[in-house]
């Protein structure tokens, strides 16, 4: 039987919108530099495009030399990579800078690389490797307990280091857990802790408590009525497991979070409205998305932009500048870049023959839904700033070389498959 072409082989939908979102990523980031360096600095090694050039390039060139990687040898070389990975965070706590009031990168001269963005690729890795070696049975107890183990060993590490914005986007691979047969109860769980703390941030300790109980007692009277299938046992669990989260919200909130992110979580929560101090830079990000309209402003004749009115327009910000300058439909076009993509993603990773390969794929998704669903929520006021960057469109890095890298391994993933050989069949 005659074989496709190498190029036929490929995902090439996956690879064109990845070099349309890195290629506007240098488009908005020009723009953002338009104003705040003379023309003939743009293009010099202190200007954030520039930076940003070398990011993208550099980026490219490894991606193709992971690309041609053997997938045998990422197998065999993970636990390396991911035990490299915690010692990178490890390193931080006594040769780390602090910076945005987290101590989460390493200077190298005018550059700075941030580990945590390293470990989400090691961390899928590692679980992938997990499920191949159990044949993707995450329903053992033991497995389960392992998978968890990795996930939260580097998320303790970067919580650590003052960094809980990171720390969010790996909660993100319950959906991970939830497509490889674990209970759509861990993502229950997951929410519930979210709404719990939000409560007892609004309510206090005190009143949350109280909430709580009349919520079970409540909920126990509707199972008794109309005998809903819950034991007294789970919803025991439910409220304990609630009750600690309630007792250890504030310690959470006022020992992890520094006080800007405590600012715009009270932002975000109505606790403060003071629009020209914390609620300065979510004021000015729904300024630029209003005044968009329909075409945007246009290219360079954005006024929140080149007045440089958004703080970390370039990084957290990124999309008011689509926004402000191409307006609703150059948002809808980002926005559906992004569904196309992880659509993409999840429907070929459900037709991986290799545990390995699936489970990665569905990591690579579940971090770019989750920086996705956090990066445009902050932008639009619905969910607070944390300091989530777009995946391929924020200035950055190490975020693009991190997500360059999850890239290219997934597709040299998704050309194996394509090319009908097994794990097997490559050697080490």
């Amino acid at each position: 039987m005659t074989r496709r072409p190498h190029f036929r082989r490929l995902d090439l939908i996956s690879l064109l919108v990845y070099l349309i979102l890195i290629s506007i990523s240098l488009i908005m980031i020009y723009s953002i530099s338009y104003s705040l360096y003379e023309p003939n600095e743009i293009f010099t090694l202190g200007s954030q495009f520039f930076k940003q050039l070398i990011f993208v390039s550099g980026s490219l060139v490894l991606g193709f030399f992971i690309y041609l990687l053997k997938i045998k040898f990422l197998l065999n070389s993970t636990d390396v990579f991911y035990m490299i990975s915690l010692g990178l965070l490890l390193g931080l706590f006594v040769f780390g800078d602090r910076i945005a009031g987290a101590q989460s990168w390493y200077s190298i001269g005018t550059f700075g690389f941030q580990p945590s963005e390293l470990a989400k690729v090691t961390t899928v890795l590692m679980i992938s490797k997990l499920f191949h070696r159990n044949d993707g049975d995450a329903l053992i107890f033991r497995n389960f307990l392992l998978v968890l183990g990795i996930i939260f060993l580097p998320m303790i590490l970067i919580v650590s280091q003052s960094d809980p914005g990171t720390t969010v986007t790996f909660l993100f691979l319950s959906f991970l857990l939830y497509r490889q047969g674990i209970s759509v109860v861990v993502f229950m769980a997951g929410i519930l802790v979210f709404f719990i703390f939000m409560i007892t941030l609004i309510f206090g300790t005190v009143k949350s408590i109280l909430i709580l109980f009349l919520f079970v007692y409540s909920l126990y009277f509707l199972i008794k009525r109309f005998n809903l299938g819950i034991t007294k046992r789970i919803l025991t669990l439910v409220t304990c497991c609630s009750l600690v989260v309630i007792l250890f919200s504030g310690f959470v909130y006022y020992q992890i979070f520094e006080p800007h992110h405590r600012d715009r979580i009270e932002v975000f929560l109505g606790l403060e409205t003071d629009i020209q101090n914390i609620g300065y830079q979510l004021n000015q990000s729904k300024i630029a998305l209003e005044s968009g309209r329909l075409f945007g402003t246009g290219y360079l004749n954005g006024p929140r932009t080149l007045g440089n009115y958004i703080p970390e327009q370039h990084t957290d910000y990124i999309f008011t500048a689509v926004a402000e300058q191409w307006g609703f439909a150059g948002s809808i076009l980002i926005i559906g870049l992004y569904i196309l993509l992880i659509i993409r993603v999840l429907n070929r990773a459900s037709l991986h023959n290799s545990q390995f390969r699936k489970t990665f794929s569905y990591g690579f998704a579940a971090f770019l839904l989750g920086h996705f669903l956090i990066n445009i929520g902050s932008n639009i006021g619905l969910v607070p700033t944390i300091g989530i960057p777009l995946p391929f469109l924020s200035y950055g890095g190490s975020n693009i070389l991190s997500f360059t890298i999850f890239m290219a391994i997934y597709l040299s993933m998704d050309y194996r498959r394509l090319s009908h050989k097994t794990l097997n069949d490559y050697p080490a």
